[in-house]
């Protein structure tokens, strides 16, 4: 599939991002705002396409919109004016789309369509995958064989749309708990009988113990075995794209929080010791962690201040993150608004 569009929308986001962090470089504090909302809403704007790509470019942008806000907070000094334009902008944002109903509908339907194509022009339709993206099992070869040798009058094609039916009603059902924790191991347990169908369909001795000893007609074994294989090759990586889409919503409030914990230490002087203190003035409520059983949490000592997520690992890495290099690796999010400077070598 040809998406010129999200292309473009990769190049506009590069080039305001690196004008961006130019104005905060200069102290055009007002530019940067301007630039990091316009990528934000850049961002909204791709997760409205139809496709799962449109949505994942949507928030890479939507994410490179949260790093220019951490450099405005971090190193641009903004006035209380300038963190009220930012806090107003971010909170102005439309609702991004769900790219849970990009599964249901546009990757389902592709699904669909390539196998109706598979099985009206034969195997040789296979080279459309090559135009697909963040599939469990892209290019494999032993899959791509199995088609090859078994796409012909023996399948049911009606049954192997049943079977990809089933498979994305469950990952919908799975896009749509509220509880990332939830989420997170109900896409494990289907992780792993995805990768039980993958060893499935590469492994030939097991076509041949089912002929032999499964008592099953060669014709349904047939469409078992083609029906589980072409979903190990076109079922999408939905556990990673919907992470992605769980950690921008938390960097969105994350930033939203930092600022709210800025406009406090420039009418106080100094940052809260508790995100408590920053509520109702500052702040309506402190956002619930995604990733964690409670709110956000704040850490403020003598070498940073920054709010943060659990993320991803569900684990309260002390606000540490992968740019940090621990072992094992911390996947916090953060928003750093103060630290330390390093001493020169």
């Amino acid at each position: 599939i040809l998406l010129p569009g999200a292309q473009k929308v990769r190049e506009i986001a590069r080039g305001l991002s690196v004008r961006a962090y130019y104005l905060v470089g200069t102290g055009d504090i007002d530019g940067a705002i301007s630039h990091s909302i316009a990528l934000h809403r850049i961002g909204r704007i791709s997760m409205r396409g139809g496709t799962l790509i449109e949505g994942l470019v949507g928030i890479a942008v939507d994410n490179i919109g949260c790093g220019v806000d951490q450099a405005i907070l971090l190193h641009g000094n903004p006035s209380t004016e300038q963190l009220k334009l930012l806090a107003a902008g971010l909170g102005a944002l439309p609702e991004a789309a769900s790219l849970g109903v990009k599964i249901n509908r546009c990757e389902r339907f592709m699904f669909l369509d390539t196998t109706i194509t598979i099985a009206k022009k034969g195997p040789g339709a296979l080279s459309v995958l090559d135009d697909l993206s963040g599939t469990a099992a892209k290019g494999n070869e032993v899959l791509e064989n199995v088609i090859y040798g078994l796409a012909g009058p023996l399948i049911k094609w009606d049954e192997v749309l049943k079977r990809a039916n089933k498979w994305y009603d469950r990952i919908y059902a799975i896009t749509q708990m509220e509880e990332p924790s939830a989420r997170c191991a109900a896409f494990a347990v289907a992780d792993r009988e995805l990768e039980k169908t993958i060893a499935k369909a590469k492994d030939p001795s097991g076509l041949a113990v089912s002929l032999l000893f499964g008592g099953q007609s060669p014709s349904d074994i047939a469409t078992e075995q083609l029906g589980t294989t072409l979903i190990a090759l076109l079922l999408p990586a939905m556990n990673a794209a919907v992470s992605a889409e769980d950690q921008m919503h938390m960097r969105l409030e994350l930033s939203k929080v930092a600022i709210a914990v800025e406009q406090f230490k420039f009418d106080n002087g100094e940052y809260p010791d508790r995100l408590e203190a920053i509520v109702p003035k500052y702040l309506t409520s402190i956002p619930r962690d995604d990733f964690g059983p409670g709110a956000v949490s704040y850490v403020k000592n003598n070498k940073f201040v920054r709010v943060y997520s659990f993320g991803r690992n569900l684990n309260d890495d002390g606000s540490l993150s992968y740019e940090d290099n621990t072992e094992p690796r911390s996947d916090d999010l953060r928003v750093t608004l103060w630290e330390s400077k390093k001493p020169s070598k």
